[in-house]
């Protein structure tokens, strides 16, 4: 049994020239028709940053200083702390959903989505080549 060098790598994270894996599931890039990638935590945290400031901003006369400044800071962070992750989107025919999808750092899941286009445009050059 041979084993593939990985062509990226970082954590849990994998990609071979067949597979992508992370924590257990795998995926064959043969079966893998998109990929997405996407930040729906940064929404969740801007949305939800945004009800804070406002409620902060409604309610200033109610609240003592630092009160205010919690809320505010609680504002700010909730958004920058969701910025570096992200979602990966996995649309493959094989999946009974049709659809998986990883969450972790955005730039790792950039580079693994770069990786797998190159590999999957490399195989599809492989098995159609030019004329």
């Amino acid at each position: 049994m041979t084993t593939l060098t990985p062509k990226f790598q970082s954590g849990p994270l994998s990609v071979t020239e067949t597979m992508l894996r992370f924590r257990g599931r795998r995926y064959k890039l043969s079966h893998i028709e998109n990929l997405i990638l996407k930040r729906p935590l940064f929404l969740m945290g801007a949305g939800i940053g945004a009800l804070i400031g406002a409620f902060g901003l409604f309610n200033a006369d109610l609240l003592y200083w630092h009160e205010q400044a919690v809320l505010a800071g609680l504002a700010l962070t909730l958004p920058m702390a969701a910025w570096p992750f992200g979602t990966l989107y996995i649309h493959s025919r094989t999946l009974s959903t049709g659809e998986g999808s990883i969450t972790w750092f955005h730039s790792d899941l950039a580079k693994a989505q770069g990786a797998i286009e190159d590999l999957m445009v490399t195989s599809s050059e492989i098995r159609h080549p030019a004329d």
